[in-house]
């Protein structure tokens, strides 16, 4: 059985429908009065008693929207949410999203779910980058730090799909400070002999085979890896967002 854990630069390491309708560019489905002086006014006045910063954006983004808002707004404003919240709201960072989604009455879909993507065939691998990728966007990561994701999502799923058969890579949002996501693959595959030889640049025993987990752990601020020959291998790479 071998092991490797490795921090290359951190510490530790599905959205649900909207109650609300748009018709003609504005939400509908729940009236402005549910929300005195409209969604705006009332997401800023709860972020102002939870958060010490309120970033001058945010603020002049939930200050403009009047009623219950445009779609065009609340699809601007929801990634500027979700990453003023994750920076800013320390461990508490979750429950304060799902107050503001109550808060919103639906209108607004902040929060990001664990998921589980089953790796099957290749088109399980664009699903996993695609999964990788929306959840980042919804923890509020910056375009950089999302295509990191995406792309070790899906050389993760990759390396199940080519070398094990079968398995899954599970995403699971992390709350500690700072915040972030773990992508983590498991398969019940032939397990890996060398790790330190794989993990390599160049010396991968074939074409392929060791450059995925090689990029990832490039790409990520914390990773870990086991494998056991015969018994399979679990990777794990983390993702945070910057203090």
């Amino acid at each position: 059985m071998v092991e490797r854990d490795v921090v290359s630069k951190g510490a530790e390491p599905q959205a649900p429908p909207q109650t609300g309708r748009r018709e003609g560019g504005r939400l509908q489905g729940q009236s402005a009065r549910d929300l005195e002086g409209g969604l705006g006014r009332a997401v800023l006045d709860l972020l102002q008693k939870r958060i010490t910063c309120v970033s001058p954006k945010v603020r002049a983004q939930l200050l403009e929207i009047r009623g219950m808002g445009t779609a065009e707004q609340i699809e601007a404003l929801q990634p500027e949410l979700v990453a003023l919240v994750m920076l800013f709201g320390g461990p508490h960072s979750a429950a304060l999203l799902r107050e503001i989604e109550q808060v919103a009455t639906g209108h607004l879909d902040l929060i990001a779910r664990d998921a589980v993507v089953p790796i099957d065939g290749e088109s399980s691998v664009v699903v996993a980058r695609r999964k990788g990728a929306y959840l980042a966007v919804r923890l509020g990561f910056r375009p950089v730090l999302q295509t990191k994701v995406a792309t070790a999502a899906s050389e993760l799923a990759r390396n199940i799909h080519q070398h094990a058969g079968q398995g899954v890579v599970r995403f699971q949002v992390l709350h500690r400070s700072p915040a972030g996501l773990l992508v983590e693959a498991v398969d019940q595959g032939p397990g890996i002999a060398d790790i330190d030889g794989l993990l390599q640049v160049g010396r991968a025993s074939k074409p392929g085979s060791g450059m995925g987990l090689s990029r990832v752990k490039a790409l990520a601020d914390e990773f870990r890896i086991w494998s056991a020959v015969g018994q399979g291998t679990k990777v794990s790479a983390a993702f945070r967002l910057p203090r």
